[in-house]
């Protein structure tokens, strides 16, 4: 038996979520002083996922797996006014990466 597609078959196309890098802050307070690569980071789909880092993409992703379970929808960050990322991954590899600095001792 042959069966015949009546249709075109889905997109394996995976969801993409838009996170927003805000400006460089030196944490909450706009007050705080110097700047040490700390940004602002949102995602509007998602309001919960907000916050202050130095690694803003991994930090949105560990949000976005504990608050709302997804792993296979790929995240991207975006600078103010671009429409182009400039950084992507997926939730689940995002959540999991650690960038460290290397200990002084």
């Amino acid at each position: 038996m042959v069966r015949k597609l009546t249709s075109a078959p889905a997109t394996t196309e995976r969801p993409m979520i838009r996170i927003d890098r805000g400006p460089e802050v030196d944490g909450p307070l706009p007050t705080s002083g110097k700047r040490h690569g700390v940004f602002r980071y949102s995602c509007a789909a998602y309001g919960s996922v907000e916050g202050f880092s130095r690694q803003p993409l991994l930090d949105a992703c560990r949000q976005l797996k504990s608050l709302y379970g997804l792993n296979t929808e790929r995240a991207e960050l975006f600078r103010e006014g671009r429409d182009t990322p400039d950084l992507t991954c997926s939730v689940e590899v995002g959540a999991s990466d650690r960038c460290c600095r290397p200990r002084r001792e």
